[in-house]
């Protein structure tokens, strides 16, 4: 009991912390999925945590949000991860994101990431 009162301070913790001063600012929520497609990125070099982020937050052009960070929370757990944007999802349903496998064993509660939630909250980091 008290682990889960405690995981869901840190919860709450982490979602007070959305930027406000972002280009995009707030709090989303979304399901999360496997980032597969690692040939279509906007970054040099792939990092090992590394998002693919709905299409709509890259318009307009100059408000592209390629190598932000962004942390992305388990709902369940409280455990986050800071994953950076490495491309757009134009087929991405609502506030969907995807994530390398690192990024979804880093939300799952025993850190495999076939366990990692249907569901996330993110947010932009500034």
């Amino acid at each position: 009991m008290r682990s889960s009162h405690i995981a869901t301070i840190s919860y709450v913790a982490a979602l007070a912390e959305a930027c406000t001063q972002c280009v995009h600012p707030g709090n989303f929520t979304g399901a999360v999925s496997l980032y597969w497609n690692t040939t279509k990125i906007c970054v040099e070099t792939l990092p090992n945590i590394a998002a693919s982020i709905p299409a709509s937050f890259w318009t307009p052009h100059d408000e592209a949000p390629c190598a932000m960070a962004i942390t992305v929370t388990n709902p369940n757990t409280g455990k986050n991860v800071v994953a950076t944007v490495v491309s757009q999802e134009t087929d991405a349903v609502g506030d969907a994101i995807q994530l390398t496998t690192a990024g979804l064993a880093a939300l799952a509660p025993d850190a495999d990431p076939n366990h990692a939630p249907a569901t996330v909250d993110w947010t932009f980091n500034g």
